[in-house]
């Protein structure tokens, strides 16, 4: 890669902006947009950009990608570029592109101002050590905690937040559900939502489990199946749960 970097940036989404816009207040030169729209997202302050909707018609001074997609778009991006580029994505599960790598933001990432950006964790893998050096200059360039590891460690993480974040809030959203039915104030919860937060950023979510299942309070399993007869969703998922713990703790009396 150049030292001089003219930059693309495919899509329109929060990862195109929002990351975009603090390449662009650092400096980058951007110097296409390639999305659907055929149009500069709004917040960009790069207005004589070239505009296109297929990749393939980015102009011969671009030389670095930014594929903000979808997993499954990426790809079909990837393999539309012109000869040449090194191209990035940001996808925490996808494999590292042969001629480029991947920036994955360990954070869901909002409509964010640039300052914003400097704190989130970015991780950067590659298939080589240039490539990665390349992702790692930057990724310097908008976030003060930039982590470089190996392809399947980065999965592994991803598949971890997976279940850290994303399962975990949809959980957050069974409960605030099921306090909303009975006309419970979700502020009831929230102490205790709080300290299982607290708890688990100190590392001790395995150590600090409790409740009827790690306690194998049946009694207590059945009236909670009981009150969910009417949701076999949720049942579903609670006896898988309950299933869960118990592997995980099975010398807990």
């Amino acid at each position: 890669m150049p030292d001089s970097i003219c930059a693309a940036i495919i899509g329109k989404g929060r990862v195109a902006t929002t990351l975009g816009r603090a390449w662009e207040s650092s400096g980058l030169s951007i110097g296409a947009f390639c999305n659907r729209s055929h149009e500069i997202p709004d917040g960009f302050t790069t207005l004589d950009a070239l505009c296109v909707e297929d990749c393939s018609q980015l102009p011969s001074d671009i030389n670095v990608a930014m594929i903000a997609v979808s997993d499954d778009a990426v790809p079909a991006i990837i393999d539309q570029l012109p000869s040449g580029i090194f191209s990035i994505h940001f996808s925490g599960s996808l494999p590292n592109p042969v001629n480029g790598a991947v920036i994955w933001p360990v954070q869901s990432v909002q409509a964010q101002t640039p300052e914003a950006v400097h704190s989130m964790p970015l991780v950067v893998t590659a298939h080589n050590a240039l490539a990665l050096e390349h992702a790692q200059q930057l990724a310097s360039r908008i976030s003060s905690s930039v982590i470089p590891l190996e392809e399947s460690n980065r999965q592994r993480a991803h598949l971890a937040a997976v279940f850290g974040s994303n399962f975990s809030n949809h959980l957050f959203g069974l409960a605030q559900e099921l306090c909303e039915e009975a006309q419970i104030p979700w502020e009831l919860l929230q102490p205790l939502v709080s300290m299982t937060a607290q708890r688990a950023l100190a590392g001790n979510s395995a150590k600090n489990q409790t409740g009827p299942a790690i306690r194998k309070d049946q009694k207590v399993i059945d009236a909670h199946l009981e009150t969910l007869k009417n949701r076999p969703d949720l049942a579903a998922l609670y006896r898988m749960l309950t299933e869960s713990i118990q592997t995980n703790h099975p010398h807990t009396d």
